[in-house]
């Protein structure tokens, strides 16, 4: 039997036509005899996101590779018959018959480089500033990270389409990124996160309410040897920047090897979860705790204080009755960035999921 479906190539350029039909579909050939993951985020999608309308053909392609291809709408022809061609009028599909490349577990474990320890600093830092573009260079420098992690961790977000990377009009060897779907991107971190295995220590520390909490875990944070790292998280993190959810605990991020030191510190004793008042979270990578404190001139660049105050006093939630209060008790104290405060809130349960969407929404992704 014919195949109604006719290619022709003339050079560089493949073009694709339909027995009966008058339209003509005119592509640039990329050929990748293995489309792995990797060859689709060097290779194929730099051409997508130029604007060149590509056919890519192939003998074994990635799951994903083939995922992000149909979602993108790239056009792609397999040795053994496969095709998606999406070039309006014209749309062709058929299922491949040939070799699936089955991805490997180091190459399933590269989807989600960004979410990683370190690689998660790249996508904090992009959610934190949504409305930037900037470099590798810049990242690895800002995040203490080399260029090849955060390369890695870029690769990944490109791949599943949370940022674009547009060539450097200053540096044309170098590619700016910038964060597109925000959004998104922290739906899907915050639902790893909740699978996260976090170590939180609740402990019971006397104390009557939140701000005679808050009052000793300041007190104690600069006894006995020096200061020690820390800060709100979670509710209390949340009420510094739109106050929806009055706090019942006090919830604090510390560096994991400061735990003893802040237990003897606060005097305190570990209490199952219902009769905490102060719970200390353990921070996995102690550079988290480091955003509470950076400044930039436009104020707060991961979103603290400054930034919160001025969202609480302008546009968020206008006379509510805890808004003084709330600022009084976290004036001069370390809070966590806006990212990290949705991800506590988000795994809390119902009563803090108002909480997270009122951050989502001072996040302005």
């Amino acid at each position: 039997m014919n195949d109604p479906v006719k290619t022709r190539t003339r050079g560089a350029v493949v073009e694709v036509s339909i027995d009966g039909a008058d339209e003509v579909a005119r592509f640039r050939k990329v050929r990748v005899a293995t489309l792995t993951d990797r060859a689709w985020i060097e290779d194929v999608l730099p051409r997508v996101e130029s604007g060149e309308r590509v056919l890519v053909s192939f003998e074994r392609a990635s799951p994903l590779a083939l995922r992000e291809m149909r979602r993108r709408r790239v056009s792609w022809k397999s040795d053994s018959g496969g095709m998606l061609i999406d070039a309006p009028p014209l749309y062709v599909e058929r299922p491949d018959r040939g070799k699936v490349l089955r991805t490997p577990a180091r190459a399933k474990n590269a989807e989600l480089n960004h979410l990683s320890k370190r690689g998660s600093r790249v996508t904090r830092w992009l959610l934190n500033n949504p409305g930037e573009s900037t470099t590798v260079s810049r990242l690895a420098d800002e995040l203490v990270l080399t260029e090849s992690t955060v390369s890695r961790s870029v690769g990944a977000l490109r791949l599943l389409g949370f940022v674009d990377s547009t060539v450097d009009q200053n540096d044309r060897r170098s590619k700016r990124v910038k964060l597109v779907d925000g959004a998104r991107l922290l739906t899907q971190w915050s639902e790893y996160w909740r699978r996260k295995n976090l170590r939180i220590v609740n402990l019971d520390a006397g104390t009557s309410d939140v701000a005679e909490a808050l009052a000793l875990v300041r007190s104690a944070a600069d006894a006995k040897g020096g200061p020690l790292e820390w800060m709100l998280g979670g509710l209390n993190g949340a009420a510094a920047i739109a106050p929806v959810v009055e706090p019942a605990d006090l919830f604090v991020w510390i560096r994991a090897d400061q735990i003893d030191q802040w237990i003897d510190s606060l005097a305190a004793v570990e209490v199952p979860r219902a009769q905490a008042t102060v719970r200390l979270a353990l921070a996995d990578d102690p550079w988290i705790l480091a955003l509470a404190d950076r400044r930039s001139p436009r104020g707060s660049l991961y979103g603290p204080l400054d930034q919160a105050r001025d969202y609480v006093r302008g546009e968020s939630v206008g006379g509510y009755p805890g808004v003084r209060r709330v600022l009084d008790e976290t004036n001069d104290v370390p809070v966590a960035d806006r990212s990290q405060i949705y991800l506590d809130c988000n795994r809390e349960g119902e009563r803090a999921l108002d909480a997270a969407e009122a951050v989502m929404r001072a996040m302005k992704l």
